[in-house]
């Protein structure tokens, strides 16, 4: 299970989800993305974090977001990254998820929330999920 790493600044909602989903602390993974570019070359967001997970030997694939709910069918093995864009905060966003539902960073969280619930929470502030999400399987 993933334990949470509350975030620390509004920005570093990645660094929190790469700890928890790879055990690592969170000054690890602070330390070791400042060797990976952050940004496309015409400002856009850059998810540094695949290659990241894959060059410390992890097995990653994009699994449909419905594929979340299922994750549970591997004795809770496999983790993901769930990503979302929060339209009135013009943002983005990230959290972890594994068998036992959501681990959000944010401020005011709790420490877990079952998926479906997670989803209903933030509906309702207009936030849009990504069609896939970032599964870390295990080897």
């Amino acid at each position: 299970m993933i334990t949470r790493v509350p975030q620390r600044t509004i920005d570093d909602c990645v660094t929190c989800v790469v700890a928890m989903v790879t055990g690592y602390s969170y000054e690890r993974v602070l330390d070791d993305s400042k060797r990976y570019e952050q940004q496309t070359k015409d400002g856009k967001f850059y998810e540094w974090w695949v290659d990241y997970l894959q060059h410390r030997g992890l097995k990653v694939d994009f699994r449909r977001f419905i594929a979340a709910y299922d994750l549970w069918k591997d004795g809770g093995r496999t983790v993901g990254i769930l990503g979302m864009t929060i339209p009135h905060l013009k943002r983005r966003h990230v959290v972890a998820v594994d068998a036992g539902g959501v681990v959000d960073p944010a401020d005011g969280c709790p420490d877990r929330l079952n998926l479906a619930d997670y989803i209903a929470s933030r509906l309702p502030q207009g936030v849009v999920f990504d069609d896939v999400f970032l599964a870390i399987v295990p080897r």
